[in-house]
C-alpha cells in the first residue's frame, strides 16, 4: 500500500484500495520512515508492564491489615514501598476491597 501510494496512485486511493483511511496511511508511512519495515509488523498485544498486585504483594497487604486493622491504606502502601515494592494507595485499597477487608463509608 505504501509503495503504491508513493508510486503515483496517491495516498487516498492507495488507502481506499486496501480498506484503510487516508489518516491511517499517513500513520503507517510515518512509522515506516521512523523505524523501517519493523514498524509495520503487528506487535504482541497486552500490558507493557508487569502487574503490581501480585500474589506476594496481596499477601503482604492482607498481613499488614490483620496486624493492625486501624492502619490506613496509605500507611500500608508506604511500608510496601519501603520494602521495595512499587505500589500505590489505590492498589492497596483495591486489594483490601477485593478480599472484603475495607469498610465502606456511606
Amino acid at each position: 500500500m505504501l509503495a503504491e501510494g508513493a508510486s503515483g496512485l496517491g495516498p487516498k486511493e492507495a488507502a481506499q484500495r486496501y480498506g484503510y483511511s487516508e489518516q491511517r496511511y499517513h500513520q503507517l508511512l510515518k512509522a515506516f520512515k521512523a523505524e523501517g519495515s519493523q514498524a509495520l509488523v503487528n506487535k504482541k498485544p497486552g500490558p507493557k508492564t508487569k502487574p503490581v498486585r501480585t500474589e506476594p504483594v496481596k499477601n503482604l497487604v492482607i498481613r499488614y491489615k490483620f496486624l493492625d486493622p486501624a492502619q490506613s491504606t496509605e500507611a500500608i502502601a508506604q511500608k510496601l514501598r519501603q520494602e521495595g515494592h512499587k505500589i500505590s494507595r489505590s492498589s492497596v485499597r483495591r486489594i483490601l476491597a477485593e478480599y472484603g477487608l475495607e469498610k465502606k463509608i456511606v
